[in-house]
């Protein structure tokens, strides 16, 4: 049980309709969340603010020529 886990790290306390995080808990999220953005965004950390640009526009233009069901 994923609940059970995080309570034997001490990530999380309360009773299972009143959930909160620890300290720890709050420490281990925003690391956890750093390191997301470290990882997503690595492969554009290479690029220019130019070749961003340049990317945006050609990956807008790849999006408005889909052709989505609803």
């Amino acid at each position: 049980d994923v609940l059970a886990n995080l309570r034997e790290l001490g990530y999380v306390n309360g009773d299972d309709h009143s959930l909160f995080a620890t300290g720890s808990g709050r420490v281990f999220c925003n690391q956890v969340e750093a390191t997301t953005e470290k990882i997503f965004f690595a492969p554009w950390s290479c690029l220019e603010d130019e070749d961003k640009a340049e990317l945006s526009v050609t990956l807008d233009g790849l999006k408005d020529g889909l052709w989505i069901e609803s």
